[in-house]
């Protein structure tokens, strides 16, 4: 009798734990982020027949660093951290989520960029991939790969 009620609670209690609710994607992205990495390969580079590739380690002490803060409403705001913790080229936008794709959209110098990244979560944070037109010569081929981490800016 006992090794049966022991059997039926262990069975609930992996139902119990296998029904644990997994956080939405959009309610993941809500919050302080870094960009770790960036690489940008543009393979007709404004409409020339060169490859131009683009990376970033933002590891070293002295890198200027990417953040942004996604909040529940729709907004983000974007910014640089220089390595005097100085905020610099702040800009703001929209962002939503469809399925396990990040829509955004902002505005630098009145040039307006709508993007969708294809987002995976990952241990600390996110990765991005993105197919654009980056370097604007009129052809979304340029692909964007970016990781990120969760930050807590407000320390």
């Amino acid at each position: 009798m006992r090794l049966r009620f022991g059997a039926v609670l262990f069975t609930f209690g992996l139902l119990f734990v296998s029904c644990k609710e997994e956080i939405s994607m959009k309610d993941y992205m809500v919050g302080e982020w870094e960009t770790k990495y960036i690489n940008l390969t543009m393979p007709t580079y404004q409409n020339l027949d060169s490859l131009r590739v683009i990376e970033d380690d933002f590891s070293e002490s002295d890198a200027t660093l990417a953040q942004s803060n996604y909040k529940k409403d729709g907004t983000f705001s974007a910014w640089y951290l220089t390595p005097e913790k100085e905020k610099t080229t702040m800009t703001d936008g929209k962002w939503s989520i469809k399925k396990d794709s990040l829509y955004i959209e902002f505005t630098v110098n009145n040039n307006t960029t709508k993007a969708v990244y294809f987002i995976e979560k990952t241990e600390d944070g996110f990765q991005g991939k993105s197919l654009n037109d980056w370097d604007k010569d009129g052809e979304k081929d340029d692909f964007l790969l970016m990781k990120t981490k969760r930050i807590n800016t407000t320390e």
